[in-house]
């Protein structure tokens, strides 16, 4: 079986059914590219081919009508004049027919024409190269720049439906319809453009009526857009808020399990500061202990007691001791069981964390104010008003 040679600049090699591609570097000849390659993204080259090609038969197309409308006139001047007769009067319908008839035609040519200049308007400029615009379209073609502008927005707006054949509202609409009109049509987005011509007489509607209602649409579209920001801003609050909220928890969370801790701390130091004071006590007990065993040892002896100075100053010391270490262990406990009952409490935290949020909010207040305060001093002095005013019924209530 034969190998299948595949031309691999073409898109389509895959789906092509030949089985050795004689187009490659020329594959616009092939019927099967020249139908679907340009929908499958093209060969570079071959798409320009493509375009060349369009322009070509349109400039033929233009150059033929040309010159039948230029024979016709020829053709007319040529005939002997008729004799005179005695036409048909005709209903003035039938000849509002005929003039709307040729009117219609005459937008259409002027339609066409204005999109062709347009595009060829846009490949001068890329051409002609940057500083040089202006001076072109006033030496070659007589043109402003904003005539020009106007008619480079109809070839980018509606040039490529006229040439792809796809007929629909719009383009039908748009071959028939004044430039000025299309121009106006072409503010609105493709889609809206397709409701507008759908739900609008554009034939018969004027200039005048359609920018109007254009107008209004846009003016919609902005609000609907404004509206949406205006939505998304407050749901960005919400969700800022939010956050806010969460990590003020947390941060609540985070100051429970400290305190939790800290009471945990001071339960061992209590603990602790007990033993300490219980092995002091003993030591004063047996220093007093030591202290009277002399005493007695002494009368019974009948001797002169004499009091011994290391001893006296050590249970001195003892004592000392003893009462700043129960001092210091009664503060703790005290400390502790504070710290216990008010973790015990849910009202005291409720009340702990509405006031943690009362200094929040009263910082971000004062920002506030000063930002009003700067763009308008008397609204923002009656705010003030009334927030010293809640200030003081909150005082009255404490």
């Amino acid at each position: 079986m034969a190998k299948k040679v595949i031309n691999d600049r073409c898109p389509l090699a895959d789906e092509c059914e030949r089985k050795t591609c004689v187009y490659k570097g020329h594959e616009l000849d092939c019927i099967y590219y020249d139908t679907n390659g340009e929908a499958s993204g093209g060969i570079s080259d071959q798409e320009q081919r493509r375009r060349e090609r369009e322009r070509r038969a349109m400039d033929e197309f233009y150059e033929e009508r040309f010159k039948q409308k230029k024979a016709e006139r020829s053709n007319e001047e040529k005939l002997p004049a008729p004799a005179a007769e005695v036409l048909p009067v005709r209903e003035a319908s039938e000849i509002a027919l005929e003039i709307n008839i040729i009117k219609r035609e005459t937008w259409e040519i002027c339609a066409r024409s204005s999109i062709k200049i347009g595009e060829l308007l846009n490949e001068a400029k890329a051409s002609v190269g940057h500083g040089n615009w202006e001076n072109w379209l006033r030496d070659n073609v007589d043109y402003s720049i904003s005539t020009a502008q106007r008619l480079m927005k109809l070839a980018d707006t509606y040039g490529g439906q006229l040439i792809s054949g796809e007929e629909d509202a719009v383009t039908e609409a748009i071959a028939s319809m004044l430039p000025s009109k299309a121009l106006l049509l072409a503010q609105l987005e493709p889609e809206q453009r397709r409701e507008y011509v759908e739900n609008h007489d554009v034939e018969s509607e004027s200039t005048r009526e359609m920018r109007e209602q254009i107008r209004i649409l846009k003016a919609e579209k902005e609000q609907l857009v404004a509206d949406l920001d205006a939505e998304t801003g407050k749901a960005q609050s919400a969700t800022e808020q939010l956050e806010a909220e969460k990590a003020a928890h947390a941060e609540a969370l985070k100051k429970a399990i400290a305190e939790n801790e800290d009471i945990v701390k001071r339960a061992d130091e209590a603990d602790k500061l007990k033993k300490e004071v219980e092995t002091l006590k003993q030591k004063l007990e047996k220093a007093e202990a030591q202290k009277k065993s002399a005493q007695e040892a002494a009368e019974q002896a009948k001797v002169e007691v004499k009091p011994d100075p290391v001893l006296e100053t050590e249970i001195e010391r003892l004592r000392k001791e003893v009462a700043e270490a129960e001092g210091r262990a009664n503060t703790i406990e005290e400390e502790y069981r504070r710290k216990l009952e008010r973790a015990a409490n849910p009202n005291m935290q409720a009340f702990l964390y509405a006031v943690q949020a009362w200094q929040r909010s009263s910082a971000e207040l004062l920002q506030h104010y000063a930002t009003v305060k700067a763009d308008d001093a008397e609204g923002a002095e009656k705010f003030a008003t009334a927030i010293k005013q809640q200030i003081a019924a909150l005082e009255q209530s404490l």
